[in-house]
């Protein structure tokens, strides 16, 4: 029994070292995967996001209840989509050297309830309306700050939607400016000011790119803050890069698509190859077939509207040469190849042609990168040959045929596209 009982003692004595030994082990691999993570933490600037209430909006370029029945909210709440939409988009905006952070709601009426605003200059004399915290309440944002674990705070402190007066057409020009101030965690004043565009887009999900554009350039604030890098030129020139490719959907994409139409520049059914070098104008080559022969071209569109339309209606111009036909109506072949009704055929030259095309249709955008592209329009042949009868008969319906789908007149067609 007393060695049975030593036997025990001696291996619960080794399990208790081994378990100590494993929970050493297991404490330091703990402690290096937070010290890895804390040091990653550490290389990166982390923005709180601060907003402001409905009363620090202000438009005089629509009325409350017009722009309350636009975004289809009450008039109280109006401001609500811009602030959900701008939160959205700064705090959504990837960049390895800076995390945005949203203020969760309690916190952020605490702040708000506890903020006040009043007109200042940065140091650029630039006049704007910045935030003041009364004696004391300073203390509010860096306890925030600290809560959040961020070393900056990004203040929007007013919004406004400025126009020579109360919009009454679609087109007009609206300036959208936010006035910000971004500090440090212990208050400090990194940068404060206006930041604006000009537009003729209201609803806040058309403006994303204007909201992109202002957390682009806190990101710049905050590195030059953090790091003082002498090259903040570059770094700013890639970030601007890379946002401008984000910032208008298929700009700088390449897309290929499949063209159908009648009197269309690329044929009945051809193939039209493009590029959107910005969010205006694509340039396009294509080439197919119809009833007038192969067709090769080049053109260019400019999109009317704004960044994500739905529907973005263009105009645009083209080239294409025609190699011209042989047109053969009714005409009905054996196995020799012999015409079996030379009675009831028509044959027509349709000549080769250059034209100019001057064209407008829609553009339907997904998300998928899938266009579907209606359009009509009017070309205008060089040469203006008239199809000729070489054989056979010929009727009044027939001829109006083959003079339709000679070069030149009217052109309707639909296209497909799609982007990579």
């Amino acid at each position: 029994m007393n060695g049975i009982g030593v036997k025990i003692i001696y291996n619960i004595v080794v399990l208790r070292k081994n378990s100590i030994r494993m929970a050493r082990l297991a404490l330091a691999f703990l402690l290096i995967l937070t010290s890895g993570y804390i040091l990653a933490q550490d290389k990166k600037a982390r923005v709180l996001i601060v907003l402001p209430d409905s009363s620090q909006f202000f438009s005089n370029a629509f009325y409350i209840n017009d722009l309350a029945y636009i975004v289809d909210k009450p008039p109280e709440e109006v401001f609500k989509p811009y602030l959900q939409t701008l939160s959205n988009e700064i705090s959504l905006y990837k960049y390895e050297e800076v995390e945005f952070i949203r203020c969760q709601p309690a916190d952020l009426k605490q702040i708000q309830e506890n903020t006040s605003y009043k007109t200042i200059l940065n140091p650029d004399e630039e006049e704007y309306l910045g935030i003041f915290s009364p004696e004391g309440k300073d203390s509010l944002m860096k306890s925030m700050a600290e809560k959040y674990m961020a070393n900056y705070v990004l203040s929007v402190n007013l919004y406004e939607m400025l126009s020579d007066g109360p919009i009454k057409f679609y087109g007009e020009p609206i300036e959208h400016v936010l006035h910000f101030d971004l500090f440090t965690s212990d208050m400090g004043v990194v940068w404060g000011g206006k930041y604006s565009t000009v537009t003729d887009e209201f609803l806040p999900d058309y403006l994303e790119w204007f909201y992109k554009d202002f957390s682009l350039h806190t990101i710049f604030w905050c590195i030059a803050h953090k790091t003082n890098k002498e090259d903040l030129v570059q770094t700013f020139t890639g970030l601007r890069n890379k946002f401008e490719k984000e910032k208008f959907g298929f700009a700088g994409k390449k897309g290929i698509g499949v063209f159908t139409g009648l009197g269309s520049p690329y044929g009945g059914l051809g193939i039209e190859f493009n590029y959107n070098f910005n969010h205006s104008w694509d340039i396009n080559f294509g080439a197919g077939k119809d009833f007038s022969g192969f067709k090769i071209g080049m053109g260019a569109k400019h999109y009317v509207l704004g960044y994500k339309k739905l529907l973005k209606p263009f105009a645009a111009i083209n080239y294409s040469y025609c190699t011209g036909n042989l047109l053969e109506i009714n005409a009905e072949y054996d196995v020799d190849g012999s015409i079996i009704n030379p009675d009831e055929l028509s044959r027509y030259k349709i000549y080769p042609d250059h034209m100019v095309f001057l064209r407008g249709g829609v553009v339907i955008l997904s998300k998928s990168g899938i266009q579907v592209s209606p359009s009509f329009g009017f070309s205008y042949p060089f040469a203006k040959s008239v199809p000729e009868l070489v054989d056979g008969i010929t009727t009044g319906f027939r001829k109006g045929f083959v003079n339709l789908v000679a070069p030149g007149g009217f052109d309707l067609g639909v296209a497909f596209y799609f982007y990579w």
